[in-house]
């Protein structure tokens, strides 16, 4: 060391070497990819697009087949169509003499009879629906009416009960002529002789007759049974049953006794 300064000694320098780091640095311009996501994206591969399915051809002798078993299909159908028809037109013919011969018991006039079977038609419809009442008829065509309709069934209650029902409307909308309820117009054959009894019957029982008893006929001869009008006064069916005897009794009395006057 010259002149006790240490210019003679040589300096240590630690500045990194340049060209060992420029060797190991990356080119900036390159794209570089790390290995884990190469094998990544390896793995899954590009995207590819979606490739056309084309549907096989169906034959000539395929689509044959298939016309074939349509028009078979439409005819099976239109040949249970035809059964199920006769089997509804064989069903309401049995009904509609069942309910002829009802209403001819029940006293319901000729004339009504249709119209009565019409309206327990039209009962079983709003309760069942047109298909389930089509279905009903076409078993009692099939089966027959007793076998379909009695109490056991599942719909024979309803029937009978829409049947009891129609059966009292005619009832009570029926008119009976007045002599032919006391069973004092025998002889009365022409209209004129009919318009003098009932002419006599009013006056028999304006005249005769208390206010229960007038009422009582005038319910009478509008058709409502004896059970009927005891549920409206509230007294027993008999009870009016033996009333109704003892005035029409009393109105005989009265108009044969003016007849023969």
């Amino acid at each position: 060391m010259a002149n006790g300064t240490g210019e003679g000694k040589a300096r240590r320098s630690y500045r990194p070497a340049v060209e060992s780091l420029d060797a190991l640095r990356l080119p900036s311009g390159a794209p570089q990819t790390l290995p884990g996501l190469a094998a990544a994206y390896d793995l899954f591969g590009p995207a590819s697009a979606p490739t056309e399915t084309h549907a096989p051809a169906v034959s000539d002798a395929t689509w044959d087949t298939a016309l074939v078993d349509h028009e078979i299909a439409d005819a099976f159908d239109a040949a249970w169509q035809s059964v199920q028809d006769e089997d509804v037109a064989a069903g309401l013919a049995q009904l509609d003499r069942y309910l002829s011969r009802t209403w001819y018991r029940a006293g319901v006039v000729l004339q009504q009879h249709d119209d009565c079977s019409q309206a327990v038609y039209a009962t079983l419809l709003l309760l069942m629906g047109r298909v389930r009442f089509d279905q009903l008829v076409g078993d009692v065509g099939r089966r027959g009416i007793r076998n379909v309709l009695n109490r056991e069934t599942y719909v024979g209650p309803d029937f009978f009960r829409a049947v009891d029902a129609v059966k009292k409307r005619a009832r009570r909308a029926r008119r009976f002529q007045p002599l032919d309820a006391i069973d004092v117009a025998d002889n009365a054959r022409d209209d004129a002789t009919r318009a003098s009894w009932r002419h006599a019957l009013q006056e028999a029982i304006e005249r005769t007759l208390s206010q229960r008893e007038a009422a009582l006929i005038d319910a009478t001869l509008k058709g409502e049974t004896p059970a009927e009008i005891a549920l409206r006064w509230g007294v027993a069916p008999k009870t009016v049953s033996n009333e109704k005897t003892r005035v029409i009794q009393k109105l005989r009395g009265v108009l044969v006794g003016d007849h023969a006057d």
